[in-house]
């Protein structure tokens, strides 16, 4: 009798497994491609770049063309920009020549070799002096080089400031309004009145392409 009781209990449970399995499958099968449908339906959205980012990637690749995407004072921008790399660049090839000219000129007068030909020019000076004079324009070397950066830095961040500063549209209704209001200051206090500022800044928005 409990070996019929068993065998019933195992018919029945292999059963209930053959009736629920096709479902369980069934149920699996249509939310992965209710999931398939959903993930194909969405469209995906490519964010275009602000024009803040724009300009200084093209001040970052040719210094002056951020300025002139943003049109603004771009004709007194970019003589301002390649003026001061003109002059950095001069002072610093020309500090780098001297600094050679001193630096060669002190090893030539350590060399004790014969055939060594030093400039007559630096022949006045002690060696003291040429060490002297060799670390001054290395350090106005290195010096105009950082002005370089930096120079280049404004550049890229000024682009992008003007870029970000025209994305707000200046009109006509924006302004400050003063409003009245009327405030308790206490439990059992008078009201007290006063005047609220208030404004609105509008902002130019991007939708993306469909």
């Amino acid at each position: 009798m409990n070996h019929l009781k068993h065998i019933f209990v195992f018919v029945f449970v292999l059963a209930a497994g053959c009736f629920f399995a096709p479902n369980v499958a069934g149920q699996r099968a249509d939310s992965l491609l209710k999931i398939m449908e959903d993930t194909s339906s969405k469209r995906v959205y490519q964010k275009p770049l602000s024009k803040a980012a724009r300009a200084a990637i093209m001040s970052g690749v040719l210094p002056g063309a951020g300025q002139i995407y943003n049109k603004t004072l771009w004709q007194i921008k970019v003589p301002i920009i390649y003026t001061g790399f003109t002059i950095l660049g001069y002072l610093i090839l020309d500090n780098h020549a001297r600094y050679k000219g001193y630096r060669e000129a002190y090893i030539y007068r350590l060399d004790d070799n014969p055939d060594t030909m030093p400039d007559l020019f630096y022949g006045t000076f002690t060696n003291e002096s040429l060490l002297r004079n060799r670390d001054n324009y290395r350090r106005d070397r290195d010096f105009y080089m950082i002005l370089t950066t930096l120079l280049y830095t404004l550049n890229v961040a000024e682009a992008a400031t003007t870029a970000h500063l025209n994305e707000f549209s200046v009109k006509d209704d924006v302004s400050f309004n003063w409003k009245p209001y009327r405030e308790r200051m206490g439990w059992g206090a008078p009201q007290v009145l006063g005047l609220t500022l208030t404004g609105t800044l509008h902002t130019k928005t991007y939708s993306p392409k469909r």
